[in-house]
């Protein structure tokens, strides 16, 4: 863990009740490592991770990890070509357009809610199909990390030229990012 982190300054510059170790928490997670292998830096419990995580979400406006990681990489506090370094985005045209729509729905309004529910809701499909889906493009790019899946296609889609962000940070994504249902 860095002295910076040690000290573990606020950062209401950030977002409000931000602090060093939460933003770093969360940028660890983004560069797909665990809660336990986070824990293990900076010698506190999973639990611990969790805790620093959820306490980051009020002052951001959101509900989980993967949207608190979209919205620091929208406001430019997370470099997003850093967080990709060394990955073949290129894995992503292996997939099938349902993947690509499950995906889509992860990272749509900066991951509002990207959890199985969330995602089947928005697609219309059960939480067994999202969850088969969300294996197998795990399986066919080699993570298994849902934020870093998550960091890893809003990179691979800005490379495509299919999202922009918007004015306030906002990722957008092109009308033919249609997300309804169809295989």
């Amino acid at each position: 863990m860095s002295p910076e982190v040690r000290k573990n300054q606020s950062r209401p510059d950030i977002a409000p009740g931000m602090t060093d170790m939460r933003l770093e928490a969360l940028r660890l997670a983004a560069l797909g490592l665990t809660n336990r292998q986070i824990a293990a830096r900076f010698r506190i419990t999973d639990k611990g991770v969790s805790r620093l995580h959820s306490l980051s979400y009020p002052g951001l406006g959101v509900h989980e990890k993967v949207a608190a990681i979209l919205t620091f990489i929208d406001r430019g506090v997370f470099d997003l070509d850093e967080l990709v370094d060394g990955f073949d985005l290129q894995k992503f045209d292996w997939l099938a357009p349902h993947h690509h729509k499950v995906l889509q729905a992860m990272v749509k309004d900066n991951g509002g809610s990207s959890d199985n529910l969330s995602i089947g809701r928005t697609l219309r499909y059960t939480t067994n199909s999202v969850s088969q889906r969300l294996y197998e493009i795990y399986k066919t790019i080699d993570e298994n990390s849902r934020p870093r899946t998550a960091v890893l296609y809003l990179a691979y889609q800005r490379q495509q030229g299919q999202h922009a962000i918007s004015e306030n940070g906002g990722v957008v994504f092109s009308p033919a990012m249609s997300l309804t249902r169809g295989e």
